[in-house]
This record gives structure tokens, C-alpha cells and sequence, in this order.
């Protein structure tokens, strides 16, 4: 089996009531980025990069895209992929939107080997190692009584750590968080996203 194409998916759509994100931007992005084979498999990855520059994705996934084309899979090991695509961006992909691409692109090969393997991840990389996660809900920013309301409905639910937003407004960070610990009761987690 071998690799035919590398695209990228750009999907965008509306942003949410957050006024964190609201005084930057209308609308919210992701950048997918798919592994095509021969086979008709493909693996599907994402780029945290896509939230912030998904147009820059795009770019980077066809930098990359050469060194993928044709190569055998997944007889090719993941990690030798990956450190032949590094080797080729380190001079100007050490931080920043190189990594973030390429950390895309693996997450996508693990998925297509996954898929070819019919086994999961988690299986590839390790094995399962918990039963269970425990959830931690992020929260946006918004009215202190809303976000209050908004984390109680998750408790209800089972929810049992938290992650507002904050920064920027000390004031109004300081009266969400009250409001959450109210709203949810001492025996919840609370962090500071």
C-alpha cells in the first residue's frame, strides 16, 4: 500500500458567544489534514495551527506533502516519516507552525495505521493504560452568573473540574470564577485557562 495524496480540509463556521475570541475574530477554524493510499484509506489528522492560521496550514501540509507521496505504508515506520519531514523544516519549522503542522500530519498517520491495522491508537502506542479520563470542561468567557449556570448544568451531568477562561479583565475574572465556585460547590475542580 502506498500513499497517494496529502490535502488539507479547512473547515469554517461561526464562533461562539465567547468575548475572548469575539474582539479577534467572527468566525471559528480547523485545518484536517488527510492521508490518501492506494487502498482507498485515508488518515485524518488535525493542525491546532487551523484555529489560529488555517490558511498557513494548507502551506505547510504541501511543503510536506513530496516526502509522503509514494512511500510505502505502513511498512514505513511513523517516526522515520516524521524525522525526515523535521530534518527538512528545522531551519525554519524549530517552533511554531512547523511543529504544529507535523503533529497534525503523525496524528494522521497513526489514525491511517490504525485504520489499515484495524486496531486503535491507543493500541499502537502503548496499549490502554485507564479505564477511565476524567473530563475537564474549558468555559469561555461570558456573564459570571451565565458561566455559573453553563458549569452547574455540566456537573449535573457529571462534570467535576473546570477551565474558565481568564486574563486580561483581573476584575471580571475574579467575580466568573466566584460565581462558577458558587454556582458548583467546593468539592469541583477549578483551573485558569
Amino acid at each position: 500500500m502506498k500513499i497517494t495524496d496529502v490535502q488539507t480540509v479547512l473547515l469554517t463556521g461561526p464562533c461562539t458567544a465567547d468575548p475572548f475570541l469575539l474582539e479577534a475574530r467572527r468566525r471559528r477554524s480547523v485545518a484536517l489534514i488527510e492521508i490518501h493510499t492506494d487502498a482507498g484509506v485515508t488518515g485524518i489528522g488535525e493542525s491546532y495551527a487551523g484555529y489560529f492560521c488555517p490558511e498557513l496550514v494548507a502551506v505547510a501540509v504541501q511543503y510536506y506533502r513530496p516526502i509522503l507521496l509514494g512511500v510505502a505504508f505502513p511498512e514505513t515506520d511513523i517516526h522515520t516519516l516524521w524525522r525526515r519531514m523535521y530534518l527538512c523544516e528545522n531551519f525554519w519549522g524549530r517552533v511554531g507552525l512547523g511543529p504544529a503542522v507535523l503533529s497534525g500530519i503523525e496524528a494522521a498517520l497513526w489514525d491511517l495505521k490504525g485504520k489499515i491495522l484495524g486496531l486503535p491508537v491507543y493500541d499502537l502506542i502503548g496499549g490502554l493504560c485507564r479505564d477511565r479520563i476524567p473530563v475537564e470542561v474549558e468555559i469561555g468567557g461570558g456573564p459570571p452568573k451565565e458561566m455559573g449556570e453553563a458549569c452547574l448544568k455540566w456537573v449535573k451531568k457529571g462534570v467535576r473540574a473546570f477551565k474558565p477562561k481568564v486574563g486580561g479583565y483581573p476584575e471580571e475574572d475574579a467575580e466568573r470564577m466566584k460565581a462558577i465556585r458558587e454556582a458548583v460547590g467546593k468539592d469541583v475542580v477549578l483551573r485558569a485557562d
